[in-house]
């Protein structure tokens, strides 16, 4: 998905404004000069992809990015923490591929490329409500119907300890169609909070199903970026379940048979499904 002129001054604002204060001035220079530069020639690009760059330009001038491994470390922790009293409830709900998507769509809130910084009163609160959402029927019907002709699916994850509730909602998915082989596709490379075969090990995914690497640092699923096994995967399989605003803005209008659950986040979401912050979407491919 090609990068509105709000997702473009958010993406400039952002990164310029990551410039150390005691950069040397020519390197600081030419660091702007490459960000500004990747902006203006991005073509189709996505903003994941150009981000991606961004990200190279800065680790040439400056050195290393923030590292997040605390931060995944706790997240990881903290959700498989309320792993147990979440499968609970859905056991006993009349619809737990529902009530698992739910909870894995509140999930993609725990994500520190699209936000400052992820609120924990504001997480709980979401888990604590995620039974309010709405998901569409026509689209919840189509994905049913998919599943059930279906041998198999891609769910390709996003953030770390978003990967507990998707976890969940895999389980949950297998629970109701036992003939479904599941595969999880992560990040090949650590990039800002998205999750990595590490978090899939340390929360216990690889226990679940098979875990792909997708063969790049990029926070999200561009199809020409993907590793030759990844992106066989991808092509192979008879659905795909996206998670997150990155996954959407990379493979959106690429021709897979996508159905796409996240969290709108940013302005340029809102914008886009014309609904208020913090609004779970839940829509797929043609639909």
């Amino acid at each position: 998905m090609q990068m509105t002129d709000v997702c473009v001054r958010c993406v400039r604002d952002k990164h310029l404004s990551r410039v150390p204060a005691d950069a040397l001035e020519d390197k600081a220079a030419a660091y702007r000069a490459r960000v500004n530069a990747l902006l203006a020639f991005r073509g189709k690009r996505s903003a994941p992809e150009i981000v991606w760059q961004i990200e190279n330009a800065y680790r040439e001038a400056f050195g290393s990015t923030r590292d997040f491994t605390e931060i995944k470390h706790y997240y990881n922790r903290k959700m498989l923490g309320m792993e147990e009293a979440m499968w609970q409830e859905i056991r006993k709900t009349p619809d737990p591929v529902k009530r698992a998507m739910q909870y894995a769509v509140m999930g993609n809130f725990i994500d520190f490329s699209a936000q400052k910084d992820v609120e924990e009163s504001t997480l709980d609160s979401l888990l604590l409500r995620s039974e309010e959402i709405a998901l569409p029927a026509d689209v919840m019907q189509a994905f049913r119907q998919a599943l059930e002709k279906a041998s198999s699916l891609v769910y390709l994850t996003d953030n770390c300890g978003e990967i507990v509730t998707d976890k969940i909602l895999i389980r949950a998915l297998q629970a109701q169609y036992p003939r479904l082989a599941v595969t999880a596709l992560v990040r090949g490379a650590p990039v800002a909070n998205d999750a990595t075969r590490e978090d899939a090990e340390e929360t216990g995914l690889c226990q679940v199903c098979t875990v792909a690497e997708n063969g790049n640092g990029i926070a999200g699923t561009v199809p020409d970026r993907l590793s030759p096994e990844a992106r066989c995967c991808l092509q192979g399989a008879d659905v795909i379940l996206s998670k997150g605003q990155g996954n959407y803005e990379t493979l959106c209008g690429e021709g897979f048979p996508v159905f796409y659950l996240f969290m709108c986040k940013c302005a340029m979401f809102t914008q886009r499904f014309a609904v208020p912050l913090y609004t779970a979407v839940f829509t797929g491919e043609g639909i």
